[in-house]
């Protein structure tokens, strides 16, 4: 795991705060039942004291990105059909004009080689369009790649 700001923020911070009970437990209960056990084999109490409780942090920075995903990509923005980029990109989505969308739209059509929707064809099959739009927003992420604005976000 590389340490840079996303690992930092968006990974080892929120497995900390998840951390604290695990820890309290450790040093109030279990160390004593560990380290007398380590002792009998070698006497690192303070070593495998961190070593566990790095290993802890670890292990709870990848509980907390599964939990995440699962959670909110799967089940509550269901696969990325939900999501609001794809909302705002629906013509029955009234948060931008039709021609701020038409504009848009265009762009994406000509970057990813989708054709979009119509704000007939959203009528007709959400479902099938909100699909389709969600590939076209797939191919600007790709484009966008590791810009700093999507990565500020995904680390927040």
């Amino acid at each position: 795991m590389k340490f840079n700001k996303y690992n930092l923020v968006a990974r080892i911070f929120p497995a900390l705060i998840t951390l604290i009970p695990i820890v309290l437990l450790n040093y109030f209960y279990l160390s004593l039942k560990i380290s007398g056990f380590l002792s009998a084999v070698a006497s690192i109490k303070i070593i495998s004291n961190v070593s566990i409780s790095l290993l802890f942090l670890f292990l709870l920075a990848q509980v907390n990105r599964f939990v995440a995903k699962e959670l909110f990509e799967k089940r509550y923005f269901q696969d990325e059909v939900k999501k609001p980029t794809t909302d705002l990109l629906l013509y029955s989505d009234t948060r931008y004009s039709k021609q701020f969308k038409d504009q848009l739209r265009s762009k994406m059509a000509g970057d990813s080689g989708l054709q979009l929707p119509t704000a007939q064809n959203e009528i007709d099959d959400e479902v099938g369009c909100r699909k389709i739009l969600t590939e076209a927003v797939g191919f600007v992420r790709l484009k966008v790649g590791s810009g700093k604005l999507l990565l500020q976000h995904n680390i927040e």
